[in-house]
């Protein structure tokens, strides 16, 4: 049954504990490189909440961020412009 299936994480989001299709994260230097900036100015964006990441402890008081390729896109989504006419 599917609804067996189904788990909740702690954010509330519903997610299923078999087939689930991760994609693997991109690091700022990354990122950096699809925008043509610097992994700095992808820090930056992340910190000002721009482009959403994720970031978990890594090894005592470092903490690590990546960015899920759907959230590098909806950035670029978001930040077209029209263009001259």
């Amino acid at each position: 049954m599917v609804s067996e299936r189904i788990g909740v994480c702690q954010s509330g989001r519903k997610y299923f504990s078999e087939g689930c299709q991760l994609t693997p994260l991109l690091r700022a230097t990354d990122v950096a490189k699809i925008l043509n900036c610097s992994a700095v100015n992808v820090y930056n964006l992340a910190k000002s909440g721009a482009i959403r990441s994720v970031m978990f402890k890594s090894r005592g008081q470092r903490w690590t961020i990546r960015f899920r390729p759907e959230d590098v896109e909806e950035f670029i989504q978001n930040h077209l412009t029209a263009g001259n006419k």
